[in-house]
């Protein structure tokens, strides 16, 4: 399924591997593949990086939500480490959900 792409885990908040997203490198369509939706991989529920943001949205009460995982590699590389992503849906209310019991505020 993910042959000849760039494959990346998909990590729930507790750091567990629930999916995989895949980028191809040749330019072929589709541009990314993910996991089939399952019980365990539910795209409308899992904000991708939150493994690694949860510390620092919590810390700065401030979360940064962006589209694709690719996005959130960069921002973190570049030292943006609040930033999580809706892996191309729309920020859905399970998202703003997980970021409230985080922060005192969210904003759409």
């Amino acid at each position: 399924m993910f042959t000849g792409r760039l494959t990346i885990e998909i990590r729930d908040s507790r750091d567990r591997i629930v999916g995989f997203g895949a980028r191809t490198l040749d330019g072929s369509e589709p541009k990314y593949l993910n996991t089939p939706q399952t019980d365990v991989f539910d795209k409308s529920s899992i904000l991708y990086g939150l493994n690694w943001a949860d510390e620092s949205i919590r810390s700065m009460n401030e979360a940064i939500v962006v589209e694709g995982y690719m996005d959130v590699i960069s921002a973190h590389e570049h030292g943006f480490t609040n930033v999580v992503a809706s892996m191309g849906t729309a920020v859905t209310q399970n998202h703003l959900g997980t970021l409230a019991r985080m922060l005192p505020r969210v904003e759409k």
